[in-house]
């Protein structure tokens, strides 16, 4: 779908709810193509997170400026900054999460998987566990398991007991994780 400013694309991941112009919150892949503004949303705070590509830089009035030029590599800024972007080396793509206020963006960090490397649950948020390289063995605290591959999401709601990421395969494996508290209204069932 194309940016709110027309300047780009991106492909959503997941929102709530999963249809309509408004969301509660949205979790999406963009393609950055050229350097330029950021689409406003304001009410709504963000992070993107450097997927693919060599990287670019956030400036926005007030703040300092950003510099994602590693895979995982992560900026928060208010969805109401005018944000803009300058590429370092070509086209990129990014992860991004919106959240409507008074929702918040909690713990936010790219792991290194090994074996057993567990994340902290944050109870009443959701979380989403991005694979940016490797293939990532997955174990929820009920028992169900499964694999990631690159640019597969794992989307759950945190209960007590934590999620445990192990290596998969030969590769060196990473993981892009974000947990969010979505205002009232945005659980999905």
């Amino acid at each position: 779908m194309p940016w709110r400013n027309g300047a780009g694309t991106t492909l959503e991941v997941a929102r709530f709810p999963a249809e309509g112009a408004e969301f509660s919150w949205r979790l999406s892949l963009a393609s950055i193509a050229a350097g330029g503004p950021f689409s406003a949303y304001p009410g709504y705070a963000r992070i993107v997170a450097l997927v693919d590509g060599a990287g670019f830089t956030l400036t926005s009035p007030g703040n300092s400026e950003q510099t994602l030029s590693k895979a995982g590599a992560w900026a928060r800024f208010a969805g109401a900054a005018e944000t803009q972007c300058a590429l370092l080396a070509g086209p990129c793509t990014d992860l991004s999460l919106i959240v409507r206020e008074p929702g918040a963006i909690g713990a936010v960090r790219c792991v290194d998987v090994h074996a057993d490397t567990p994340l902290v649950p944050e109870p009443s948020s959701l979380r989403a566990v991005f694979c940016l390289g490797g293939a990532i063995e997955f174990h929820l605290p009920g028992g169900d398991t499964g694999t990631l591959e690159p640019r597969d999401t794992l989307l759950y709601r945190e209960v007590t007991g934590s999620v445990v990421l192990r290596q998969s395969g030969g590769l060196p494996a990473s993981a892009f994780s974000v947990s969010w508290r979505p205002a009232n209204d945005g659980f999905p069932d």
